[in-house]
């Protein structure tokens, strides 16, 4: 079974890397996969991020590293994909093509308009996914 957990960097990201971590722990012959989408569009840090891939793949490596080494902490086998494009567009294609059985993800990225009521991606992904979406706040 394949639980995954969008990680954005924000707090609600982390506590649902948590949740998914408890999730994966109590699940028998459960994996964990970190699912990181990085919208250029949305951040300025981002857009220079554009100019130079290995920036970019560094700034997404940031993101993942703390919920990937909470994950090994704990034992739980943890594959990590790193994404490119609109948040909400690009998780819902990975649960088309991929077996993911549970998503979780935080109530609330980093971006403010976000902040606002239930993040956007949040909303977005819980309404088009093909799979269970467990909200985090």
């Amino acid at each position: 079974m394949k639980i995954a957990v969008a990680i954005d960097g924000s707090d609600h990201s982390i506590r649902a890397a948590e949740y998914a971590l408890t999730l994966v722990e109590n699940t028998p012959d459960a994996e964990l996969e970190v699912i990181s989408v990085t919208d250029y569009n949305k951040v300025e840090e981002e857009q220079l991020l554009l100019q130079n891939l290995k920036s970019l793949s560094l700034y997404q490596d940031r993101l993942v590293r703390p919920v990937v080494e909470m994950a090994e902490k704990a034992g739980v086998k943890t594959t990590v994909k790193l994404l490119r494009g609109k948040p909400d567009e690009e998780i819902i294609k990975h649960l088309q093509t991929e077996e993911v059985e549970q998503l979780v993800l935080g109530s609330r990225g980093m971006n403010l308009m976000q902040e606002m009521a239930l993040g956007s991606v949040s909303r977005s992904v819980m309404e088009q996914a093909n799979c269970p979406v467990t909200i985090v706040k």
